[in-house]
């Protein structure tokens, strides 16, 4: 495998994590949970498109994809029975006014999803090897 599909594989639970802080920002409206649960459904399928065992990439994919799709699953909620969270206006509040993490949890939770995405960079197995070859030719 070259090195430039595993440095895209590696990202994708970077590009997840940017996901739910976006997400967190939208508006609550059908047609901004429409695209992100298209975005969701397409990282997460490239995330975990050539797993080999478990590696963290596919553990990191498939940690924030349960996030996101915890996120999306109340706002499709807070769509279907508005008023059932109180006066939310953004794709993410749901989820916080639900869980009581309001604002600053928000904050922490996508601290936290940043810490998940940044996992396989660090713990890549194949990073050393890679470097390595890049040295050699």
């Amino acid at each position: 495998m070259t090195r430039g599909p595993r440095l895209a594989f590696t990202a994708i639970p970077i590009a997840l994590a940017a996901l739910v802080a976006l997400t967190l920002a939208m508006p609550l409206r059908w047609w901004t949970l429409g695209p992100s649960a298209i975005a969701l459904t397409a990282l997460m399928l490239g995330g975990l498109r050539r797993p080999r065992g478990v590696n963290p990439t596919a553990a990191a994919t498939i940690a924030l994809s349960a996030v996101e799709a915890i996120v999306l699953g109340y706002a499709a909620f807070a769509l279907m029975r508005p008023g059932a969270f109180g006066p939310v206006t953004r794709l993410g509040y749901p989820l916080l006014v639900a869980t009581g993490l309001r604002l600053e949890g928000g904050a922490w939770l996508v601290l936290l999803c940043g810490v998940v995405a940044l996992v396989p960079v660090v713990l890549d197995p194949h990073q050393e090897r890679h470097a390595r070859e890049d040295r050699k030719g």
